[in-house]
């Protein structure tokens, strides 16, 4: 496996268990974020390939951006804003065949 490729699948890796860890999330907890999924997915819908999702995931967690989910839901603790924010970036890239099916 060539080192991009690597470090591919090592990201959807973490998507696919932010991913998990939402699933697992009572449904109350979930609707609490549904404003926060909503806009992510938002901002995530013209994203057209996996590399794309995977810059756009860099440039989400550079502490100088203020898409970062605490900032636009201050009532996330930054472990809900990253679960939300891996569970976004795992549909996307499962709506776009970015290869996260598992779960």
């Amino acid at each position: 496996m060539q080192k991009n490729e690597q470090y591919r699948h090592a990201v959807r890796g973490v998507w696919e268990h932010g991913h998990a860890t939402f699933a697992g999330w009572p449904a109350d907890q979930q609707a609490l974020v549904q404003p926060g999924v909503d806009a992510l997915l938002a901002w995530l819908a013209d994203a057209g390939s996996e590399e794309e999702l995977i810059n756009r995931y860099l440039a989400l967690n550079d502490p100088g951006r203020p898409e970062r989910l605490p900032r636009l839901y201050p009532e996330l603790t930054l472990q809900a804003a990253i679960a939300v924010e891996d569970e976004c970036f795992w549909r996307r890239a499962v709506e776009i065949g970015g290869g996260c099916a598992h779960a």
